[in-house]
């Protein structure tokens, strides 16, 4: 069940700002929970391929000291899976995107919750412009939402190498 300000807590005005809490669930909750889900795959394959990296590094000199009929097979295989393992982790950056979905995460919850402070003091003060103030609030969050999926997406491709031409 997703959490809105309006959804359970009677200062809030009794959903009297339903629609915002609509808007930022679909802009806001959407893309934190987007770069979540994305953070955790990036770091089960960089730990996970690291891991195997690590592992097969340390098999491959005690692998070459073995005399079994099958070693100059593993011998090729370990060392394949170390570099394909290892290219791999250069092309999809699994660190940096690990780092970069988590960085938009923590800065989209602190957003969601800022909006939700937000809303709860307006509806406690209860100014008379308070469904301007709301309004204000919602729209100074969704463009700092804005502000940070662009920079996620320019932080994204300024890591991709794109292929040059020659002269």
């Amino acid at each position: 069940m997703n959490h809105t300000p309006d959804s359970d807590r009677s200062n809030t005005g009794s959903g009297r700002y339903q629609e915002y809490a609509k808007l930022v669930d679909r802009e806001l909750r959407t893309h934190r929970d987007r770069c979540r889900r994305l953070a955790y795959r990036h770091r089960i394959w960089f730990r996970t391929s690291g891991m195997a990296v690590i592992v097969f590094s340390i098999a491959l000199p005690a692998v070459t000291n073995i005399d079994i009929p099958a070693r100059n097979v593993l011998i090729t295989t370990l060392a394949s899976l170390i570099a394909g393992l290892s290219a791999l982790r250069a092309f999809y950056l699994w660190d940096r995107r690990w780092r970069l979905y988590r960085s938009q995460d923590t800065a989209m919850t602190a957003l969601l919750t800022r909006w939700e402070l937000g809303v709860i003091r307006i509806s406690g003060a209860a100014p008379p412009d308070a469904a301007e103030r709301v309004h204000e609030l919602t729209e100074k969050v969704l463009e700092e939402a804005r502000e940070l999926v662009n920079a996620q997406y320019d932080e994204f491709f300024a890591t991709i190498a794109w292929p040059q031409r020659s002269g």
